[in-house]
């Protein structure tokens, strides 16, 4: 399998963005269409850009890995800096994953240093010489970890929390907001290049990646009825997200992809 990667191919077709825009059940209008438009510029923006070779200017490709499949997600328990290690079935999507990546040369390769990304990442992509980053890590869950959603919802303070998942900080932990400004750190420190496009791997997590891309694309992060967090987009286990930067703009190319999956 190739390293390419399609805006066209794959769940973002224009037919599947208006499939998931009429089947998605929402009580905020104003959050769906907003949705519906930033999700249409994974289909348009890169067509923006012709010849970014010819532009002189700083050009990045950024490769987003979420982690294998635990226990804890097995059973819906909240992990965040708890560190859990991958199960059997996480294994085996790690190892999937391998053939997929073989063929990708990187720059460098980053990952969160907790043993579930820790793990993906050595079965993922043997050999490889990652450098480990705390700012990498899942959004800091405090007194909600170790606990399903049930269970925390019982918690004196998850209301308040969930009223504002973006500024206010989970007992004990940290908040969105916390989240995407020291994934942006570490995205701001990754020497980009005039010359020659760099193409960096990033193995992290669910809520970290989401709050990063919702960031980057515009994305509105509100909870809707029936949600248990703010994010209109999805990574389940072992997807890539794919993101590119031409100067200051920011094109997501591709999202959730886990095609190596159905190899299995």
């Amino acid at each position: 399998m190739s390293c390419g990667f399609s805006v066209i191919s794959g769940q973002w077709s224009v037919k599947k963005i208006l499939d998931n825009v009429v089947q998605t059940k929402t009580e905020d209008q104003e959050t769906l269409s907003h949705t519906f438009f930033a999700n249409c510029q994974l289909l348009i923006t890169h067509r923006q850009i012709t010849d970014n070779r010819k532009l002189k200017t700083q050009i990045m490709r950024l490769t987003l890995i979420r982690h294998a499949m635990t226990d804890w997600n097995a059973t819906g328990r909240w992990q965040g800096h708890s560190d859990t290690p991958i199960n059997a079935l996480g294994e085996r999507q790690a190892l999937l994953l391998r053939k997929r990546l073989e063929h990708c040369p990187f720059d460098a390769i980053y990952s969160s240093p907790l043993q579930r990304a820790r793990r993906t990442l050595e079965l993922a992509s043997p050999g490889s010489k990652p450098v480990f980053d705390d700012r990498l890590k899942e959004i800091d869950f405090g007194e909600f970890e170790a606990r399903s959603y049930a269970e925390n919802v019982t918690h004196p303070q998850f209301s308040n929390w969930l009223s504002n998942p973006l500024k206010v900080p989970t007992p004990g932990g940290e908040s969105l907001e916390g989240v995407v400004t020291r994934m942006m750190e570490w995205l701001e420190g990754l020497p980009p290049d005039r010359e020659s496009e760099k193409h960096y791997l990033a193995v992290s997590h669910s809520c970290a990646i989401r709050a990063l891309i919702s960031h980057l694309m515009n994305l509105k992060m509100v909870v809707n009825k029936g949600h248990h967090f703010p994010f209109v987009i999805s990574t389940p286990h072992t997807s890539l997200s794919r993101l590119r930067k031409v100067g200051d703009l920011w094109t997501l190319e591709q999202l959730g992809d886990v095609g190596h999956l159905e190899m299995d």
